[in-house]
């Protein structure tokens, strides 16, 4: 579905049934067609090593829950 509607930005939570926000994140950015997307993760968890580990893997920022409107904004260069 991402290759189809081809975002420049999204939004990815680190807690998700199935498929984690970590494995996606890896995906994505081993992923030619999908490498270029910027990705702001958002987590429940806000530890600083889930911060830390979904930087590594692509991430341009980790937020915590419950997001805070500016922070989200400043975080997309709004």
């Amino acid at each position: 579905m991402v290759e189809k509607f081809e975002p420049h930005i999204m939004t990815l939570d680190l807690i998700m049934p199935g498929l984690d926000g970590f494995q996606l994140c890896k995906n994505l950015k081993a992923d030619p067609a999908t490498k270029g997307i910027r990705i702001v993760a958002i987590t429940g968890d806000s530890t600083p090593g889930s911060a830390a580990k979904i930087i590594r893997l692509g991430a341009e920022v980790c937020l915590s829950k419950p997001l805070v409107k500016v922070e989200l904004l400043a975080a997309v260069g709004l």
